[in-house]
């Protein structure tokens, strides 16, 4: 026997009720699949065959109910301090990126014109030493 039982579809119309009767004991799974555009409310009563109705609810009833909400305020506490983590260390490498691509553009325009001038010289130089030699074989 499984732990959660699935209702299954049951027809459903704005302002209808459903009366379901559970057959075994346990977790029941109810899904609502909202067609429009539109958001709508449902509200889900639970009725138990057993409950008193005419006794008031008391501290001992609440109490796990409030431990749960305790426990998914931290929880939820834990993953916003989490995203805000996440979103400035995302800004911090986008900063450290970009002026990382801003340098490795001014280096590649500095390698760029050192060669040209590198270039340059050769080119003086060869003229220089071919100069030398045309004018040494002249001689």
């Amino acid at each position: 026997m499984s732990s959660q039982n699935n209702m299954g579809l049951l027809p459903w119309e704005f302002g209808s009720t459903i009366n379901f009767t559970a057959v075994e004991k346990g977790r029941y799974k109810i899904c609502f699949h909202n067609r429009g555009s539109w958001v709508e409310t449902v509200i889900l009563d639970m009725l138990h065959p057993d409950a008193d109705y005419q006794e008031p609810v008391k501290d001992e009833h609440i109490q796990s109910l409030m431990k749960q909400i305790r426990d998914l305020s931290d929880s939820l506490l834990d993953v916003e301090l989490e995203q805000d983590w996440l979103a400035s260390h995302f800004n911090l490498h986008a900063t450290i990126l970009g002026d990382l691509s801003r340098r490795l553009v001014y280096k590649a325009v500095l390698e760029v014109f050192a060669i040209i001038v590198v270039s340059v010289l050769q080119v003086i130089l060869l003229q220089q030493f071919l100069q030398k030699q045309l004018s040494n074989k002249q001689m």
